[in-house]
């Protein structure tokens, strides 16, 4: 599309914007019309408030970028490390992975509080002395 545009001066952005603040997973998931999933209830976990995705998404427009990432971290760094270091992904989804299906099977609401993300080095396997 950004070549088609070219000559007609429209440039045109690639906005990939992470998890989000919305009501669409309420219902999103469900098999039958007119039900949803959880009614009433508000998405938790890491996302981004609703406002500020749609000011930061205005924001790349104006200033004409081509691809724009718009997540919290640490959704965003890991979508940074896959990206550009594919073969860092496995070992640190080894490390970061188990902790979070832990904390989901004991019934953690927000699975993201239940682990100190910035602490990986607790995560990695201890060496015996």
């Amino acid at each position: 599309l950004r070549m088609e545009l070219l000559e007609a001066n429209i440039d045109v952005s690639i906005i990939c914007p992470g998890l989000v603040v919305s009501q669409l997973g309420i219902s999103a998931v469900t098999n039958k019309v007119g039900v949803a999933v959880a009614p009433g209830k508000a998405a938790s976990g890491r996302r981004m408030p609703t406002v500020r995705c749609a000011r930061l998404m205005v924001t790349a427009i104006l200033h004409r970028l081509s691809e724009v990432w718009i997540s919290e971290n640490p959704v965003l760094l890991f979508s940074y490390i896959n990206q550009y270091c594919p073969t860092i992904t496995p070992w640190l989804a080894k490390i970061v992975v188990p902790p979070r299906i832990a904390a989901f099977k004991a019934g953690h609401k927000d699975v993201n509080a239940s682990m100190s993300w910035w602490r990986l080095s607790a995560a990695l396997p201890k060496k015996d002395n």
